[in-house]
């Protein structure tokens, strides 16, 4: 069994805390932001701009469905690195979008894999760590969820300067960064 002291150094667990936290930035700084992109970039009112986040019911279906294949698959990471990539690509979609039609086939093709994809970091995760016999499965998988929470607390702060700083098509190219950042696990 490791210690939980040896788990400080294993590059599996830095890279799900790495990733996790660049995930939890990307998505924070960036949603919600959308209805301001959709109203000042693309025109359109907030009443038909706040449309965009009814294509987020598509999530629980594409979630039900994925979670089903990676229970057949012999690994985890090809789902990963595909679910991160094609995420990465919505947002250069949407940063590029000129109409609001387009950002709704992206909400619905694409970002209905965000739950995907956290949830499968969280499954290789406890696969990983039921397989090398970690001690404190628990404290570790607690300690990256902190990781991914810490995004999601500095995100907004730093999608709200990004986006004043140098407009919001290039948040969005940013957030598709931070995806491909953990397009290969």
């Amino acid at each position: 069994m490791q210690t939980s002291f040896s788990t400080l150094g294993d590059a599996t667990i830095r890279s799900s805390a790495l990733g996790l936290f660049c995930i939890g930035v990307g998505a924070s700084m960036a949603f919600p932001l959308l209805t301001v992109y959709l109203v000042e970039n693309l025109g359109y009112r907030p009443s038909v701009a706040s449309l965009f986040f009814l294509t987020s019911l598509v999530g629980p279906l594409v979630s039900v469905a994925t979670g089903r294949l990676s229970d057949q698959l012999a690994s985890r990471y090809p789902l990963i690195g595909f679910t991160a990539l094609w995420l990465a690509l919505g947002w250069l979609l949407i940063a590029f979008a000129q109409s609001f039609w387009l950002v709704i086939l992206v909400g619905v093709l694409f970002f209905g894999f965000i739950g995907t994809l956290n949830a499968q970091i969280f499954a290789q995760l406890r696969d990983y760590l039921t397989a090398g016999s970690f001690e404190r499965q628990n404290q570790i998988v607690a300690s990256v969820r902190t990781a991914y929470a810490a995004g999601w607390i500095i995100g907004p702060v730093l999608g709200s300067w990004v986006g004043l700083a140098v407009g919001l098509r290039e948040l969005f190219v940013l957030t598709a960064l931070l995806y491909l950042s953990f397009a290969n696990p």
